[in-house]
């Protein structure tokens, strides 16, 4: 309508139905005359909201009109600013007649009073204006990898960039995604097309400009006077696509002119043909990868090529890269006339497969035998082992109103039965029992399964659809490979008269993607370094009809990329390709040339793979109609793989979605959300780092691992204690000041019962006093460092009370420990005074050089000698019994020695404000309070035997202290103890019923100790090792949970982090870093250490991270899973092997095992297991079906108990011993000849044949062959 014709008197206009344009309401727009904008679909009458709309202003659906209700509601159905439109109120009607189903589709409750709204499908979002309209749900598509609005995007942009004269100026526009996924505009007037594109260009993004703009010069409308955008499709599908897009025909038509084909009109077609493009943007110099072309359409463009006779490979379209490039380097080839055929073998003699196979004469007339491929076997085993894996599930859709349904029908299976008739793959069963080599059957004699179900309403075809559109959970419970119905089948659902929709399942081991394609066509017209499995589609090969072949010549090979971070981006990703490449080569190389030649077992090259496939079908089917129905549509597939995850990149309408697979096993939903956000955040980095932002140009492959995590993840991984880690601590700043606290507050009670004596805390106090006394006279202060004699005594603890009353430090040595030890300690503390417990153990020791003075508790409380201070002089608790500290929290209250790869321990220096913080916090001291019973059960010298004295001596509790000739026996006298799992599970908690708490230290946890200790108990995981002072997680354990070490304890903060020190998201392994208050200043005397494992804390200025190398992973709860130590990751056949995993799986797999430890002895593994009862030989076939071979322990040995160290850590020094030992009753060599096999072997295997021999009856896997050592075997024994 012209607003300019004899409309002055309309004082009012009320639109709806669409969107108004700016340019419509400024050009209606008068005086006295107002325009609104009304929104509401016929199911809420008509109107739900209103706005008044003036030039130059917001286009707004305004704001409800009265007793109206509008909710915006996002994805997961959570009220937003911007999303779906829902409506509710009076107004609201009572749903569909005759169509319950779509109604309580449509129509849903929300709310605690179940109010009834309807979902409009409608998209909007809220402004300070009123709700802006942002398009329909289905106006809503994906434009080069980007979610796009029509509506509210596309076409408003196209309003806005038209030109100034009135011919040139855009008065309607519209747009639409075409079938090949193009973004097509349409404008009116027709002249406003002309420069469009480039002016929208200039200032929008790309993905929001349409591909191509039509210019009309009117639009044709429905009935309810909307654009008619099935009439637009119809236009562009007339206009500027290749006459012929089909390479057969095309080629068929220049030759009925008589001409051949350029190698420049060859790639020109080729080009438009696979990407889609009209031939005016296909010039000499027109690039293949500005055009959209990627790696799997350059295989396209290679097989289009061969059909149009000439020759190339994807390695030089990429390097050549331009149509005149490419056509300079083209091989001329002979073109292939031939139909599509299938996949076809060499048939292997019947007799010898009855023979083989025990079957009847007479049973194998109607089949013919064959050996079946690698990958063809592969899957098959897959598929037996799991009957859920590989498959592929193909959905298509036929329109056919004009047909009778049962003729369609008939119609229909008629020719599938040809095709399965045609293509004898599609008839092929397999066989892999009793014969050295899988084969393959083709059946001569074959009927379809073809199963039909007619359906009485839109709403039912749709359910039906979505539940035939994935697998289902009782559709593949069972699977024999013999039966070829098991292999392929079909199902159809219909509506009558209307429509049908074709379901076909079908193994992997039949058909490929690629395949598919054109099975379709024949049907209805006459697809570090880390290792993934890459899909190649066999398709690329130089054979001439590769392209047509019907059969999987699809193939996985492992494929490593180097991942160096400081590499820039377009190197990498150049490296990447060029690697592809170089696959692509080798890509029909059989598995088991791959296992002999690297040794490693089929699937444990790679767990992951990735695949790109290209639309399904690739036809668009402009070339051949059928006649009894539509084209198919709403083409779909689904597949399940083996693999624990497979990503696909699927190229669907021009882009490429991706698509994670994963089995639920391995992966929890959680996880692959996260791990799909990563794999958006770094391919956004990568687009940055390579096309778009020029400011990004120089990035490496780190920096683009920096922006995997996004910005709300990154903070939760590097702050996982939340407020708590800024919490300051308050408290007494010292230890002296805190015992002193305790001293006097708690003097009447109970503080230490020892075997012979016990004492209050009055008593304590005294008598560490008149030690302390004496210890300042030889220097004994702050700064100084003492050193303590340890025996478990109450001397022994009077001895620490008293060192630390004086603000010293103190040194606890063992006194079982070797002198040389000792004396080494000793040095590198360089105290001035050593103090023993009592006098025999003092004048017992050989000396120590450089040491002032030598005293012992014994002699000072006696008073007599020239140490003693007689008991009169000392005063209770006046300040002259009072600790003469000066020390402040940040000064060193205890070394704590700790094993050291050079052989010598470090010396670990805990500072008073990192013990008082820890034990601040209850759950760490065992909720220690006055009257509870603490078990002093740890080595003396062990860094939580200090958090077992000071939990409860700082707390009003009694430290119970164990007898030297039965250091159990006092746990059943106990409330709380800490203890390590490995001494904890050789005790029955049927005995202990009166300990209510136990934390486990110093070992991975073991879930089997947890449900054994667990009821009626307080059980709580404490992890740090000494550097990060005593524990640093105090994690409370619950029933049927995962073990986990929980989250840090106040002030302090974990991180977990990669080889080159980046946070790993959930569920990834990385090194285990620790930083806050606990953390200790460094090894006493060794700053080379210290500089390796006390590190600046890259994310907190001015604080300090220590590197544990302790290995673990984020779970979904927030806590951290402990999985072992970097350095016990050991290499067995050039495997890399984490023992604590292998242990893990142990304790994983198998019920009744207490506990396992595993080491390697002789270059192979060796489990031991506890208690002795566990059937070692069912336990090995068991792992075998879990781990990985070069992972399966040789030899399981089943204990009573394991061995432990002074630590009750256990002993894996002296398993190792173990390991070289035999059981009793190897059978001796006898011949001369199984001598020289020993021999041998021993030397392949590094065994000492003296200290472990070999027997006659021995296995060569069972002592630690493998499948690559046995191929060296072989050039041994040879003659």
């Amino acid at each position: 309508m012209d607003p300019t014709r004899g409309y002055k008197k309309v004082k009012w206009i009320i639109m709806g139905g669409e969107s108004p344009t700016p340019s419509l309401i400024n050009n209606w727009s008068v005086p006295d005359r107002r325009l609104i904008n009304a929104y509401g679909p016929t199911e809420a009458t008509c109107v739900v909201s209103m706005a008044e709309l003036r030039p130059d202003g917001p286009i707004t659906m305004g704001w409800p009109i009265p007793y109206c209700k509008v909710l915006l509601v996002d994805a997961d159905d959570n009220e937003a600013d911007e999303g779906e439109l829902l409506l509710g109120g009076p107004g609201i009607a009572v749903g569909y007649l005759g169509d319950e189903e779509l109604t309580r589709k449509m129509f849903t409750r929300r709310g605690p009073d179940g109010e009834i709204f309807y979902r409009t499908k409608d998209y909007a979002r809220r402004t300070a204006d009123g709700y802006v309209f942002c398009g329909r749900k289905d106006g809503v598509v994906k434009n080069r990898g980007f979610l796009v609005n029509l509506e509210s995007e596309v076409e408003p942009a196209m309003m806005s960039s038209g030109g100034h004269d009135p011919s040139s100026r855009v008065q309607q526009c519209a747009a639409i995604k075409s079938p090949e996924g193009s973004l097509v505009g349409f404008v009116s007037p027709a002249g406003a097309a002309e420069g469009l594109r480039e002016r929208m260009l200039e200032h929008y993004s790309a993905f929001l400009v349409p591909d191509m703009i039509h210019g009309v010069e009117s639009f044709a409308l429905t009935p309810n006077g909307k654009v008619d955008r099935k009439a637009l499709l119809v236009l562009h599908e007339k206009t500027q696509l290749p006459q012929f897009l089909n390479a057969d025909i095309f080629l068929q038509h220049v030759r009925d002119q008589g001409k051949s084909i350029t190698p420049l009109e060859a790639v020109r077609h080729a080009i438009c043909t696979v990407l889609r493009v009209v031939q005016a943007r296909v010039g000499d110099d027109a690039s293949f990868r500005a055009l959209g072309g990627h790696s799997l359409a350059a295989v396209m463009l290679v097989s289009t090529l061969r059909k149009l006779g000439f020759v190339t490979d994807v390695a030089t379209i990429y390097s050549k890269d331009t149509v005149a490039g490419i056509a300079s380097t083209l091989g001329k080839t002979e073109v292939d006339q031939g139909e599509t055929c299938s996949l076809e073998a060499t048939e292997i003699d019947r007799t010898s497969f009855r023979e083989a196979l025990a079957i009847p004469n007479g049973e194998l007339d109607d089949v013919q035998v064959f050996p079946a491929t690698d990958m063809q076997t592969r899957m098959i085993r897959g598929t037996v082992a799991i009957s859920s894996m590989n498959f592929l599930k193909i959905g298509m859709t036929f329109d056919h109103p004009k047909a009778d349904h049962a003729v369609f029908l008939h119609a229909l299976r008629q020719a599938w039965t040809a095709l399965v008739k045609k293509h004898s793959i599609l008839r092929t069963s397999f066989r892999l029992d009793s014969l050295s080599e899988p084969i393959q059957v083709l059946n001569v004699a074959h009927m379809i399964q073809w199963d039909e179900e007619s359906l009485d309403s839109e709403t039912e075809w749709e359910a039906r659809k979505d539940i035939t559109a994935s697998f289902q959970p009782d559709e593949l419970t069972t699977f024999d490979e013999r039966d070829v119905h098991a292999l392929s089948r079909f199902r159809v659902i219909s509506l009558p008269g209307i429509k049908s929709r074709v379901v076909w399942t079908v193994h992997h081991a039949l058909i490929d993607g690629w395949s598919a394609s054109f099975v379709l066509h024949d049907l209805y017209c006459d697809s570090k370094c880390v290792v993934l499995g890459a899909v190649l589609s066999g398709r690329s090969l130089p054979l001439d009809g590769v392209e047509k072949i019907i059969g999987p010549l699809v193939n996985t090979l492992p494929m490593p990329a180097a991942v160096d971070p400081d590499v820039p981006v377009t190197e990498f990703l150049q490296q990447t390709f060029r690697t592809l490449c170089r696959v692509l080569d080798f890509q029909w190389t059989p598995n088991s040339l791959i296992q002999e030649a690297t040794g490693f077992r089929g699937t444990e090259y790679y767990d992951t793979l990735l695949a790109i496939q290209y639309d399904f079908p690739e036809s668009k089917w402009t070339d051949h109609k059928p006649q009894l129905c539509s084209p198919p549509y709403d083409v779909s597939y689904v597949e399940t793989t083996e693999m624990p995850l497979t990503v696909m990149l699927d190229v669907v309408d021009g882009h490429l979605d991706a698509r994670f697979m994963y089995q639920t096993s391995h992966f929890s939903e959680g996880t692959i959300v996260r791990m799909v956000g990563h794999f958006e955040n770094i391919l956004v980095g990568f687009l940055g780092a390579c096309f778009e932002d020029p400011r990004q140009s120089g990035r490496t492959v780190g920096d683009i691992s920096d922006l995997m995590l996004g910005h709300e993840e990154l903070q939760g991984r590097l702050n996982c204690t939340g407020n708590e880690l800024e919490e300051p601590y308050q408290g007494p700043e010292t230890l002296p000041e805190a015992l002193e606290d305790s001293l006097k507050k708690h003097r009447n009670l109970l503080a230490v019962e020892g075997l012979k004596r016990s004492l209050t805390y009055g008593e304590l106090g005294k008598e560490t006093a008149r030690i302390s006394k004496v210890l300042a006279q030889h220097g004994s202060k702050p700064g100084k460092i003492v050193c303590v004699v340890a025996d478990g005594s109450v001397e022994w603890l009077l001895a620490i009370m008293a060192v630390v009353r004086t603000g010293a430090a103190y040194c606890p040595i063992d006194h079982k420990l070797p002198w040389e030890r000792q004396k080494y300690m000793i040095s590198v503390c360089s105290p001035p005074v050593v103090l023993f417990p009592d006098t025999s153990s003092r004048t017992g020791s050989p000396g120590f050089d450089n040491v002032p003075s030598l005293l012992d508790v014994e002699t000072i409380l006696a008073g007599n000698g020239g140490n003693g201070v007689p008991e009169d002089r000392i005063e209770e608790f006046d300040e002259s019994s009072r600790a003469i500290s000066t020390a402040g929290g940040d000064a060193i209250a205890v070394v704590i020695f700790t094993s050291g790869s050079t052989g010598f321990p470090k010396a670990v220096q805990l500072q008073h404000k990192g013990i008082l913080s820890l034990l601040s916090y209850s759950p760490a001291r065992l909720y220690s309070r006055p009257g509870q019973r603490n078990a002093q059960l740890l080595s003396l010298g062990f860094d939580c035997c200090v958090k077992e004295v000071f939990s409860s001596l700082l707390y009003g509790a009694t430290l119970v202290l164990k007898d030297a000739s039965d250091p159990l026996a006092h746990l059943s006298k106990v409330d709380a103890t800490v203890g390590t799992p490995s001494l904890i599970s050789s005790l029955d908690p049927a005995q202990y019923p009166n300990l209510k708490i136990i934390t486990l230290v110093g070992e991975a946890l073991p879930s089997v100790l947890v449900q054994k200790w667990l009821p009626g108990r307080m059980l709580q995981n404490g992890y740090a090792p000494a550097e990060c002072t005593l524990i640093a997680t105090a994690h409370r354990l619950q029933p049927n949970t995962r073990i986990s070490i929980g989250k840090p304890v106040p002030r302090v903060n974990f991180y977990l982090l990669d080889s080159t020190g980046r946070p790993v998201p959930v569920g990834v392994t990385g090194e285990i870093h620790i930083s806050g208050i606990q953390v200790t200043p460094g090894y006493l005397n060794n700053d080379q250490e210290t500089k390796a494992r006390f590190l600046p804390d890259p994310f907190r200025e001015g604080w300090t991270m220590f590197r544990t190398g302790d290995m673990g992973r984020w779970l979904e709860s927030g806590h951290i899973e402990y999985i072992g130590r970097n350095d016990n990751q050991v290499k067995v056949r050039g495997f890399r092997i984490d023992l604590g995993d292998v242990e893990a799986s142990i304790l994983r797999v198998a019920s009744g095992i207490d506990n396992a430890a595993v080491v390697v002895t002789g270059g192979s593994l060796r489990a031991f297991v506890t208690p002795e009862s566990v059937a070692t030989e069912e336990l090995l076939h068991l792992l075998r079906r879990h781990l990985p071979d070069y992972s399966t322990p040789n030899i399981i040995t089943a204990l009573k108990e394991l061995p432990v160290s002074r630590n009750g850590k256990v002993d894996r020094a002296r398993l190792s011993e173990m390991g070289w030992e035999r059981d009793s009753g190897v059978q001796p060599l006898e011949s001369q000849t199984e001598r020289d096999v020993a021999i041998v072997w021993a030397e392949l295997l590094g065994r000492d044949l003296e200290k472990s021999p070999i027997g006659a009856l021995d296995g060569f896997f069972e002592i630690g062959g493998s499948s690559y050592a046995i191929k060296s075997c072989g050039s041994y024994v040879a003659p």
